[in-house]
């Protein structure tokens, strides 16, 4: 069964191992200013973020959906999960999906050879579900990981993404990629928006992930509208909009 109500600790030194782990980079690149990508990305992930690809591709632009296998077919705090049928869907129509571990485990809390183990599991089930290709890249479940198992897990994926905040631009770790998260908290919409605006004047890579898509989302979601103007403002200032692995090639820290 997933465990729906884990939530990583958040003491003060729970808060700053996250970001010891994060300073520590497995994985060193640089990003340069010289292009501007957003990357809008979907965890787990609902069926209704589905939306969310209809609304990137209005823009010209693609999206990534990170698919913890054990939850297909499931029904978790923020709807119905999502089915196989429509995971082929999205990567028919150009969008990427990736790694989310197999039973969503927090990396951080789990020993590394587990995490290996389970990522193995989550790729096999991918795969057999009838995903053409195997996925670039992969996102933490929480967020959260440790610096010798993000740099093992890194040997698999060409990035992996975090959930702490921040614009990648200059030295990153393409083994825990920075973004913003859209929740019900108006303060995340306010960091996104920001983020957008300064990136659309030094250049970089802004990367947003979400849960649910809708006009009533969950707390852990958004709304199709808010995901609309974000869209709308990244490309008004010149971005692109690419799934995280395009962006990465257009950058030119992946082959």
């Amino acid at each position: 069964m997933i465990d729906w109500e884990h939530n990583p600790s958040r003491t003060l030194p729970a808060k700053l191992k996250r970001r010891m782990t994060q300073w520590r980079h497995a994985a060193p690149a640089i990003i340069s200013g010289d292009k501007f990508h957003v990357s809008f990305t979907f965890d787990d992930f609902p069926l209704s973020a589905v939306n969310g690809a209809d609304i990137v591709e209005k823009h010209d632009g693609k999206a990534a959906f990170y698919a913890c296998t054990k939850m297909i077919g499931e029904t978790g705090p923020y709807g119905k999960m999502y089915d196989i049928a429509t995971m082929l869907d999205l990567e028919n129509r150009g969008h990427e999906i990736g790694a989310h571990t197999h039973s969503h485990m927090d990396c951080a809390l789990t020993d590394r050879l587990t995490v290996l183990e389970d990522i193995k599991t989550n790729l096999r089930h991918l795969a057999e579900a009838g995903l053409k290709n195997r996925p670039t890249s992969l996102a933490y479940p929480y967020g959260e990981t440790l610096y010798d198992t993000k740099k093992e897990v890194f040997e698999q994926f060409d990035l992996c993404r975090g959930i702490l905040p921040g614009t990648n631009l200059g030295k990153v770790d393409l083994a825990q990629l920075r973004c913003y998260e859209l929740n019900g908290n108006p303060m995340t919409e306010n960091r996104a928006k920001n983020a957008i605006e300064a990136a659309g004047k030094t250049g970089g890579w802004v990367i947003i992930f979400t849960h649910d898509v809708s006009d009533e989302p969950t707390g852990f979601g958004t709304t199709s509208k808010l995901l609309t103007d974000l869209a709308q403002q990244a490309v008004s200032l010149g971005a692109t909009l690419s799934t995280p692995t395009q962006a990465a090639k257009e950058f030119g820290v992946i082959a």
